[in-house]
Formats: C-alpha cells, structure tokens, sequence
C-alpha cells in the first residue's frame, strides 16, 4: 500500500465498494457527517406528515456542521419552504405531467423545422 492509503489495484464488486467507502468515510470526520445527514435526508424521500418537522431538525443539524456546500443546499431549501414542505408531507405531486412535457419539448426539438402542427400532433399521439 502506498502512503496514501490508496491501492493502486481496485477491486470491482459491490462488496469493495462499500468496504473502500467505509473506509473513505471513516477517515475524514466531514464525510462521516455528510454520510450520516445524506442518511437521514434520505429517509424524508417518502411523503408523510411531520416530514416538515423533520425536515427543519436535519436543517438545523446541516448547518451546525462544517460543510459549505451543504450549507449552500439548505439555504436553497429555505428560499422555497413551502413548496419543499408540500412536496415532503403531500401524496400529491406533478411528477406525470412534468414526464409528458418533457416529452413533448423532446419530440417538438427532433422535429424543429422539418413539419408543421399535423405531423408533432401525430408523433405526439403515437408516442
């Protein structure tokens, strides 16, 4: 092993993948905090009440930790609150809409200039 720490030979697999992020993680004290608050961010992905609540602990645990670039992400997360708060507590979400109008930009940028109205409606409709 060099002085470093790091292997010149990696190992594939994910078994020493999660043993070289183990080991990643536990030599630097800010990684470590990082693994833990992404953990616990990760557990408010499924809607339910309180996740408000709980969303302004993990907040306040972010920040009280070393880390400006995650700084910068609850600052982004308090500029919209509301919106993140609805999108952590409600069932409801615009996530099939936004999924058709994507689609829909995707097909109208192929087809740019090449056909009018008939022809986006047609691949529009079969698509």
């Amino acid at each position: 092993m060099n002085p470093t720490g790091l292997s010149a030979h990696h190992s594939t697999g994910p078994l020493s993948s999660a043993r070289s992020a183990a080991t990643s993680v536990g030599a630097c004290p800010e990684m470590t905090a990082l693994a833990i608050l992404v953990g616990s961010l990760a557990a408010l992905r499924t809607p339910t009440a309180g996740n408000d609540a709980r969303l302004s602990d993990w907040i306040d645990r972010a920040r009280a930790e070393d880390l400006p670039r995650l700084h910068a992400y609850t600052r982004g997360l308090q500029f919209d609150r509301e919106t993140v708060n609805a999108a952590r507590t409600q069932p409801f979400h615009s996530g099939w809409i936004e999924g058709v109008n994507t689609k829909t930009k995707t097909i109208k940028r192929q087809i740019c200039g090449r056909a009018g109205f008939p022809l986006l409606r047609h691949r529009i409709l079969l698509g």
